[in-house]
């Protein structure tokens, strides 16, 4: 029941209870989760970028609207990940963990 509240709130994070297993796959998604968020602001930059230009024309420009789109998308992809990982594993998993490699 931790581990899958530990999924529901902190995402890919959980896979550090269990680092020894999940180390890949909490670097993958580290440096994926990084990557988006990089991603998302460098969009978010552009969009604020043309809003706050004084005296500029308002035109309308989505060429942000799929950077931003991917990123979110790739993180709900990451934590829906994590989450179903802890869920394939049962209590007797976390109980044996450290000998069940």
């Amino acid at each position: 029941t931790m581990a899958i509240l530990l999924a529901l709130l902190l995402g890919l994070f959980t896979w550090l209870y269990t680092y020894k297993q999940d180390a890949r796959k909490f670097w993958l998604g580290l440096g994926l989760a990084i990557l988006s968020l990089f991603v998302f602001l460098t969009a978010l930059g552009f969009v604020l970028g043309d809003a706050a230009a004084p005296g500029a024309q308002a035109h309308l420009n989505a060429n942000w609207l799929l950077p931003m789109m991917v990123s979110f998308m790739v993180v709900s992809v990451l934590w829906i990940w994590s989450l179903l990982d802890v869920l394939r594993k049962n209590n007797d998993w976390y109980a044996q963990y450290p000998n069940c490699l």
